[in-house]
């Protein structure tokens, strides 16, 4: 029996699950319905989120360095995508555009379950000086009056009221409260509130919610999208840094510019002074010693070649000089400032012969402290990522540093050894000059040398003015950020089909659950595969409703389930008994199996035969016979017992012919210790000789063992199951108790077989028994749904 109820687990069985859909289709629905309203009302009272898009294309150029062949690669070349992914999400970046658009304060309109930001058609506005940092992202009421006066309330405890459109101080801040636009009563019923956000708390807030990315891997096109509540305000924030970025790097550009016209303007103030020394120098001199111009001219031909190499040595040198100055600029930055202002040294270093050397390490440089910065809105500085970072910062401005350092005593000696030549050639040159040429000849190189670094200077001031002048940017807005009416979140369709899949996924997983743990008898074949003790077959489950149990077989004679008695008495037959009379026993394992409906019926299908038949009420704890034929129940099997009647005074008739029964009486105290008496035995005897058929209705034996000892009475015992609600685990319980008993004669009767569970046995009537009164309203329910 063990390896038949293994094998009934493991094989699928298309029926049982038929059955559990069928029974529980009303759970089913209710899954679905709730799915359905809980998907309604989180899209109706989840806070909508808008998105807003704008894409850009990045490309700048210098018409003026084309069109006067100036060469500035440095300086102009557009910057890589990466850089200006970064520096869009810089938070720099991110405080500029908090300041266009005064985002630090909110103002919101209190509803009944959703709050809502009002953006740009506020009909006041808030100015506030904060003295206590305390006061900063707390939600501030104000309750407007017509007394042109406004209450507000600080984190929903402090209440000051205060006069509108005048500046008020208070212990946490100054605060002025504006009427914009004239304003109507609505104002006075409505609750409105703002926040006074901190620059770190919004900068925070709008880098979470701001997504750039190259669109589609086109990387000098980038997407900037941004998500918040109010969808005017997405789309004027995404058009503001669109707006703003467009231009970010001219302004940058032309601030490297203003930073090195600068440099040069104190050179060219120091060159000149320079200069004009030495041109008093030159005239004091030649006065001094009485030269003529003649003769200068005859010292500076004498003395052309020399000054002509040295000139070129010097001015060699003074480059040097500048570069080495330039360099050791740098260095300083590089040892005061914490944070490297990367502008201002691509600004000193453009144009200078090591300009390339070093611009790679500082872009490196500058995109870890990006990452540091956006690294910082998630942890804190103590974060083992942030020391990493900073690690890599110090590693490599230390590398900087060090080619600084090398780079400059590399120049230096390079500017030694031009120096050391243009002493040899002043040397070979001064032997055969006379005194007043060497000396003539000396300041007037001097002076070259400062003339022609003074000359260098100003083409490089002509040179960056003309390329000022002349640039522009080509990044342009290929889309502008448009206000979306339509939320991104919560989506509509995608929740209620997330919903959906939530209830079907829940119904599957019921159904498996029920079909896995499933211990319900539906057919004739389950209860064969769990036993071996003699089914009688089955009753057909009835689908019209009759007024009586008793009249159904007198009524519809040629129905399925008279049928199914007469086959079930046909099948008594073979049971030899060897006595005239025969005492069939029916029970079950609990109540509402229909054991007193199937006894009433096999008692009328043999009345019907013409043989005296009894049916008695030996259910002494609940019983029904009495209802079923609507008799009193004061007087039966228990008064008998107690010898209050007798037999003869209990027995009454029925309205069908030779169809008899006795009630089981009043409701005795110790209904177990009566059923063991004699006196039940006595009873038994005078009833085998006056009927043909005696059928006791007992007890259910699962809840009290009361017809065990009754089926040692009977020539017959049959147990009875009912369809979709016995369980075969019960079958094992009645296995036990007939070894356990010695029951004889047992065999089973499966009831209210439905059409779709077993097509050996079927009816168009329903049944009316006393155990389910109203299943008729739920079956009829369940047919009209199933069709």
């Amino acid at each position: 029996m063990e390896e038949n109820q293994n094998n009934q687990n493991i094989k699928f069985d298309f029926r049982t699950l038929i059955t559990i859909i069928k029974g529980n289709w009303f759970l089913f629905i209710l899954i679905l319905a709730i799915a359905f309203f809980a998907a309604f009302f989180f899209n109706r009272y989840s806070q909508p989120l808008y998105e807003s898009l704008s894409i850009i294309q990045i490309k700048s150029e210098n018409k003026a360095t084309k069109i006067f062949n100036i060469s500035n690669k440095e300086e102009y070349e557009t910057p890589n995508t990466n850089f200006t992914l970064e520096l869009i999400r810089s938070k720099e970046f991110i405080k500029s555009i908090v300041a266009s658009l005064n985002l630090q304060i909110a103002y919101y309109a209190k509803g009944k379950i959703l709050d809502s930001e009002i953006w740009n058609n506020c009909f006041f506005k808030v100015e506030a000086k904060i003295n206590n940092p305390n006061i900063y992202n707390k939600k501030i009421s104000c309750k407007f009056l017509p007394t042109n006066e406004c209450i507000i309330t600080i984190g929903g405890q402090q209440e000051t009221k205060i006069p509108l459109n005048k500046e008020i101080s208070l212990e946490d801040f100054k605060i002025s409260i504006n009427l914009l636009n004239s304003v109507n009563e609505e104002i006075y019923e409505n609750n409105y509130y703002f926040i006074i956000y901190d620059e770190n708390t919004i900068v925070k807030k709008i880098i979470n919610n701001l997504n750039v990315s190259p669109q589609n891997g086109v990387f000098d096109v980038i997407r900037i999208t941004y998500l918040d509540n109010d969808p005017k305000k997405v789309a004027d924030i995404v058009n503001v840094i669109a707006n703003k970025f467009i231009y970010f790097e001219v302004e940058k550009k032309e601030e490297r510019t203003e930073k090195k016209l600068q440099f040069i303007d104190e050179q060219l103030e120091y060159v000149g002074i320079e200069l004009a020394n030495k041109e008093s120098e030159i005239m004091d001199y030649k006065i001094k010693n009485g030269i003529i111009s003649t003769d200068e001219n005859l010292i500076l031909t004498k003395n052309n070649s020399f000054i002509s190499q040295t000139a070129n040595i010097e001015s060699e040198i003074m480059k040097l000089d500048y570069e080495i100055s330039v360099l050791t600029e740098v260095s300083k930055i590089m040892k005061d400032s914490k944070n490297l202002k990367i502008y201002e040294i691509l600004a000193l270093l453009s144009g200078q012969q090591s300009s390339n050397l070093f611009i790679g390490l500082i872009n490196s440089i500058q995109e870890l402290y990006n990452k540091r910065e956006i690294l910082l809105f998630d942890v804190t500085e103590n974060s083992n990522r942030i020391k990493i970072i900073d690690e890599q910062i110090e590693s490599r401005k230390k590398t900087m540093k060090e080619f600084l350092n090398s780079t400059i005593e590399h120049l230096t000696a390079n500017k030694t050894h031009l120096e050391e030549t243009a002493k040899n050639f002043e040397r070979k040159t001064i032997i055969n000059q006379p005194v007043d040429g060497i000396e003539i000849s000396k300041l007037n190189r001097e002076y070259s040398i400062i003339q022609n670094y003074y000359s260098q200077l100003i083409n490089a001031k002509i040179e960056i003015l003309i390329s000022k002048s002349g640039f522009y940017t080509d990044n342009q807005i290929l889309e502008a950020g448009s206000v979306n009416i339509i939320p991104n979140y919560p989506n509509k369709q995608k929740v209620f089909g997330t919903a959906f899949a939530i209830a079907l996924l829940l119904i599957i997983v019921i159904i498996a659950l029920k079909y896995l743990f499933f211990n319900k008898i539906l057919t004739v074949e389950d209860i064969a595969n769990y036993t071996k003790i003699p089914i009688l077959g089955g009753i057909p489950k009835l689908e019209r409703k009759l007024i009586k149990a008793t009249n159904i077989i007198t009524d519809y004679p040629r129905s399925r389930i008279a049928e199914a008695f007469s086959k079930i008495r046909l099948k008594l037959k073979f049971y030899d008994i060897g006595k005239e009379s025969r005492v069939i026993c029916v029970s079950s394992t609990i109540s509402g199996e229909g054991k007193t409906f199937f006894a009433i019926n096999l008692a009328v299908s043999y009345a019907l035969l013409s043989q005296k038949v009894i049916i008695v009420d030996l259910d002494l704890r609940k019983p029904s016979i009495h209802n079923v034929f609507n008799s009193k129940n004061d007087k039966g099997i228990s008064t008998i017992l107690i010898n209050q009647n007798s037999l003869q005074e209990c027995i009454n008739n029925s309205e069908i012919t030779n169809l008899d029964y006795v009630n089981s009486g009043t409701i005795p105290p110790n209904p177990a210790e009566l059923l063991q008496s004699e006196k039940l035995a006595e009873i038994i005897k005078e009833l085998r000789q006056r009927y043909d058929i005696i059928i006791f209705d007992t007890s259910p034996i699962g809840i009290v063992s009361d017809a065990l000892n009754l089926f040692t009475y009977a020539d017959n015992s049959i147990y009875v199951f009912r369809s979709n609600v016995s369980r075969k685990n019960n079958i094992t319980f009645l296995e036990n108790n007939i070894i356990n008993n010695e029951i004889k004669h047992l065999s089973i009767i499966l009831n209210d077989i439905k059409r779709s569970e077993d097509t050996t046995y079927q009816s168009n009537l329903h049944y009316y028994s006393d155990d389910n009164k109203n299943s008729y309203f739920y079956d009829k329910l369940k047919k009209i749904i199933h069709k």
